[in-house]
């Protein structure tokens, strides 16, 4: 029973990556069809309890589910902190950074 579940959730891990690089690829050419990737991939990790990896999720919008790329978004650095802005549906995701400690 244990392994069927571990071999669940590693396909379902598998199924989440292949439809997150898809929808990558499609960003520009048809963004409804990567806005439904996305949204797929998001009801796989919810169903079976599985994290999105982290490369992805900083670049998918909460509001629209949106992939984030150069195309429909907007990054700047203000306040250290990284400004993400999604062009789609305004949404702004901010990411906090810490830079180089200056030594004494």
């Amino acid at each position: 029973m244990r392994r069927n579940k571990q071999l669940e959730r590693r396909i379902t891990r598998e199924r989440i990556e292949i439809l997150l690089k898809q929808a990558m690829e499609n960003i520009q050419d048809n963004p409804d069809r990567s806005r439904r990737y996305v949204s797929l991939a998001k009801k796989l990790a919810l169903k079976y309890r599985i994290k999105i990896p982290k490369q992805y999720k900083k670049r998918i919008c909460k509001k629209c589910n949106s992939f984030l790329g150069a195309d429909n978004s907007l990054t700047r650095l203000k306040n250290k902190c990284v400004t993400v802005i999604c062009l789609t549906c305004g949404n702004i995701i901010r990411i906090p950074y810490y830079g180089r400690k200056d030594r004494k």
